[in-house]
């Protein structure tokens, strides 16, 4: 069960997120595609709070993308958004594991090797697993959705793109959770909640 302080929590990032959907920013390389800000919230509340958190802040999300943002890709935006969040949440989770290093909260410029380090990784795993999920869409459930359908060649033609455009988003809003999260969590201090809760999140030295 949730408490009232996870609700809270819950709720205000799933607003910020919504709300951040409003902004677009055309990608100079893939044209109709956008680098868009609404994921960095979530991140933020999966680092700081884990994965039950972060979770139901992407299912929340995706509803109001539904609701609010409907887009020519129809229905199929909101699962496509989920799947590329757990792929942001396992990069975290698995350079937290891997990590030999101990993230230090409190000293800004003592943790730049463990900033690049998790940016690396999350851009490994989201740069391989995304371009395979964005082929599937275009080539079953965007024509179901959208009515269009996509030759085989032009699919292809979208690996590269798709690669290069899952490279850059955690390259920069990884390092901006970063510095979000901790700006938050220096301003709140560990709590018994947070300690309870966030289990995949950075680890924190106390030190």
């Amino acid at each position: 069960m949730l408490n009232s302080r996870a609700l809270a929590l819950i709720i205000t990032f799933s607003a910020l997120a919504i709300s951040l959907n409003l902004i677009r920013i055309p990608t100079f390389f893939w044209p109709g595609q956008y680098f868009r800000v609404w994921e960095i919230p979530i991140i933020i509340a999966f680092i700081l709070f884990g994965f039950k958190i972060g979770f139901l802040v992407t299912i929340i999300n995706a509803l109001g993308q539904l609701a609010f943002f409907m887009g020519p890709a129809g229905f199929i935006v909101a699962p496509w958004g989920v799947i590329l969040m757990l792929t942001m949440f396992l990069g975290v989770y698995v350079a937290q594991k891997t990590s030999k290093s101990k993230f230090n909260w409190n000293k800004s410029g003592s943790n730049f090797k463990i900033i690049a380090y998790f940016t690396i990784i999350v851009i490994i795993i989201r740069a391989a697993i995304m371009p395979l999920v964005d082929y599937v869409v275009y080539r079953t459930l965007l024509p179901i959705s959208s009515g269009y359908s996509y030759s085989e060649a032009f699919i292809l033609s979208i690996v590269p793109v798709s690669v290069l455009f899952n490279i850059s988003v955690p390259a920069y809003s990884i390092p901006i959770c970063y510095l979000i999260a901790r700006a938050i969590n220096n301003s709140l201090k560990p709590t018994s909640f947070q300690s309870k809760q966030s289990n995949t999140s950075f680890t924190v030295n106390s030190n």
